[in-house]
């Protein structure tokens, strides 16, 4: 029987499919979960060399022939010298309560990383309707014809009016550059993980949050942190992220809520685009991304919830397609730190058939679930960024105003911008009351120039209120 002591050198696990990713060399064979360590002997590593030994199989069960025992730290205590056995260093100690998830004897029984099944949004095509004879496709059309439309522009709009999905686009699907309105993929991913996380946590015998969070990283590590197989592994960190607290009593649930300082809007406003962004807890960071469209809050949030998860949940919310390389994609995380190889003006992109299916489900109550659609809506109707879409219909009817413009906006106004990109971006889900009704609409206004979002706006709105319109 072989003997090793072996201090482990890290607090994470690592599957055999990511340790090169991970820059670990593994001194066992076969797959598990794998923590990297110091070992004396013939072959010495030292912390920071990437040795790794496997710890526990895929499910993250401790292997059979292994042990954790927690070293004495300090001094012998008087009179502990007189103990008669083995060298003090010799004897076995009790485990330690490690927070390495092949170490928990907790388990979740329920949950997935990605519990979340496609938008229900379906592409019904908006037809004639209303006073409108030429449906939502074609009346686009004949107003880009007619040089209404900035010809950069790609659209997409549904028509929720009447508690349908009726549809039209123009170049809808075309991949563009989009900047800072991909930071919605973000904020959609994080809802998500906490939902996820609430499901894990249901029936979970864990009974501290440290041996939840580890329970759910072995269960969810190897399918998390390879989403896509050819870019960089990385896995969310869930103790930046949430607090969590055990179910008291016992029949009870956890409580699963994302860090906060508890910073209103306007204390936030004061840090907006300063270093003190850094410091902010995970829910103010996201809050800076979203509201203010904050590059710091971004990068910090995004490395939190890490490019795979991110962009995993964008995948099953049915908001990128892999194969086809089209609809929301997230490379970049604003603040310098990219997913990977990623050609210039790569990181950031959508189309607009995708951006304007979020903001359906956002407004439809799909995106995630009923509850999480309900807050991302919350916050971002309170953003605190300009409305290039509000702005186009106020410059139309001063007097008009939305009641909901939960919307997000990009813009790049950088002189090496490719020509055939234009610099701003919009997409959200509006409700104004107009002709006796309330016309509810997502519409995504992509790659054009500021003038030209403003008129498309005005342009699609009075389309919506002609279709509305007996």
């Amino acid at each position: 029987m072989r003997r090793w002591r072996l201090p482990v050198a890290g607090g994470e696990l690592v599957p055999a499919e990511g340790l090169v990713a991970a820059g670990l060399t593994p001194r066992d064979r076969g797959a598990g979960l794998f923590a990297p360590v110091v070992e004396a002997g013939p072959s010495p590593a030292r912390r920071g060399d990437g040795v790794a030994r496997r710890l526990a199989d895929a499910s993250g069960r401790l292997a059979t022939d292994s042990l954790v025992l927690r070293p004495r730290g300090g001094r012998l205590a008087a009179g502990e010298a007189a103990v008669t056995g083995p060298p003090v260093e010799q004897r076995l100690l009790p485990p330690v309560e490690f927070p390495l998830a092949s170490l928990v004897a907790a388990a979740i029984s329920s949950g997935s990383a990605f519990p979340f099944s496609a938008v229900q949004v379906p592409m019904v095509p908006g037809g004639p309707k209303g006073q409108e004879t030429l449906g939502i496709s074609g009346a686009l059309a004949a107003a880009r014809a007619a040089k209404q439309i900035d010809p950069k522009l790609k659209i997409a709009v549904f028509d929720m009016t009447d508690g349908g999905m009726d549809y039209g686009g123009l170049d809808d699907e075309d991949m563009v550059f989009t900047a800072s309105l991909n930071k919605i993929a973000a904020l959609a991913a994080a809802f998500a993980l906490r939902e996820a996380l609430i499901a894990a946590g249901q029936g979970s015998t864990a009974t501290t949050a440290a041996d939840l969070l580890a329970a759910v990283e072995a269960s969810w590590g190897a399918v998390v942190r390879k989403r896509f197989g050819k870019r960089p592994a990385d896995f969310p960190k869930l103790s930046r992220i949430f607090d969590l607290t055990p179910p008291s009593p016992p029949a009870a649930s956890w409580s699963i809520k994302f860090q906060t300082g508890g910073q209103t809007q306007t204390q936030l406003e004061a840090l907006h685009d300063t270093p003190a962004v850094s410091s902010l807890l995970f829910f103010e960071r996201l809050l800076l991304m979203a509201q203010f469209s904050d590059n710091l809050g971004a990068g910090g949030t995004i490395k939190d919830l890490g490019f795979q998860y991110i962009m995993g949940t964008m995948a099953d919310l049915g908001l990128y397609d892999a194969a086809a390389d089209k609809g929301l994609w997230l490379a970049k995380n604003y603040a310098g730190g990219q997913w990977g190889a990623v050609p210039s003006f790569s990181g950031q992109r959508a189309n607009a058939r995708s951006v304007a299916k979020y903001f359906a489900a956002l407004g439809g109550g799909s995106l995630v679930n009923g509850g999480a659609s309900a807050e991302m809506r919350g916050l971002l109707d309170a953003h605190w960024t300009r409305s290039f879409i509000q702005e186009g219909l106020r410059n139309a009817s001063p007097s008009a105003s939305y009641a909901v413009h939960a919307a997000k906006i990009g813009l790049y106004e950088m002189s090496d911008l490719p020509a055939k990109f234009g610099p701003a971006d919009e997409g959200g889900y509006f409700e104004r009351a107009a002709g006796g009704k309330t016309l509810k609409y997502a519409l995504a206004l992509l790659s054009g120039s500021i003038a030209g979002v403003q008129g498309a706006a005005r342009l699609v709105d009075e389309i919506i209120l002609q279709r509305n319109t007996p």
